[in-house]
């Protein structure tokens, strides 16, 4: 979401198609609005969902009504569980590992029912009850890697890895500190997140055109004060590790 607000008029712009953002399987992007191919199951509109189709789909639970109002193409996507955060390619802009949860319940074009056979007959396997689907082939839950382009040639986008590490006790990589870089950038060290989600250990820092001189660690072990690194030399685009006890180390 993009704020386009102005004093007195309140207004975001959502970029997500402008910028191809939806996790959705076989999206067509080129079409205008986009849509996707319907899935092989539980749906009787036509071959193509589009982005302003709603209230045709069934849901489950609680959550099925007569009247919903959940775009359809919204509720195309496979469930995206486990986003991993990391620089995979090492040019210091994190990157994204999605993973989808497989199942009975595939929204691909592709997908079929599950049939028996039955006194003689194939059928397919019904609905258990009204509020959910009939289920199909089991689908494999597919994996995408989402690199990042970086910020453009022209512009200086600094950046430094911050690796924090403490032999000393039972909370070796600090999960929990807190970093203020330069005086003014403040990073916390988290580990994983919502639905089976992770970080990598080394917290990212974007500087702009700005190099590393200080770093401040808040370790999460109860001290009041802070550790101070004051570095000798000004660092930029690399990895830097800070110990509990010894300060600026090297790196394994």
């Amino acid at each position: 979401m993009v704020n386009e607000s102005r004093i007195g008029a309140l207004q975001f712009r959502d970029l997500t198609l402008a910028y191809r953002l939806l996790d959705i399987s076989e999206i067509d992007y080129d079409a205008n609005p986009p849509r996707r191919k319907a899935p092989g199951t539980n749906w009787h509109k036509r071959d193509t969902i589009y982005v302003t189709d709603t209230d045709s789909y069934s849901e489950t639970g609680l959550a099925a009504s007569e009247k919903s109002e959940v775009m359809d193409i919204l509720r195309m996507n496979e469930s995206a569980n486990g986003i991993i955060a990391s620089d995979l390619n090492n040019d210091g802009f994190p990157d994204l590992v999605v993973t989808h949860m497989g199942g009975y319940n595939s929204n691909l074009s592709s997908a079929r029912n599950i049939k028996v056979e039955f006194m003689g007959k194939v059928l397919s396997v019904p609905a258990p009850n009204k509020l959910m689907k009939p289920p199909t082939a089991f689908e494999d839950g597919p994996t995408f890697i989402y690199i990042n382009g970086g910020a453009s040639q022209e512009k200086n986008s600094h950046w430094m890895k911050v690796r924090l590490l403490d032999e000393q006790g039972f909370n070796r990589f600090g999960i929990g500190a807190k970093v203020l870089v330069n005086g003014k950038i403040m990073r916390p060290k988290t580990l994983g997140g919502e639905s089976f989600s992770g970080v990598m250990l080394d917290l990212h820092i974007g500087l702009g055109e700005e190099d590393l001189q200080e770093i401040k660690v808040y370790w999460p072990s109860g001290d009041m004060g802070a550790q101070i690194i004051n570095l000798d030399r000004p660092l930029r685009n690399q990895l830097v590790c800070i110990d509990k006890v010894h300060g600026e180390v090297l790196c394994d």
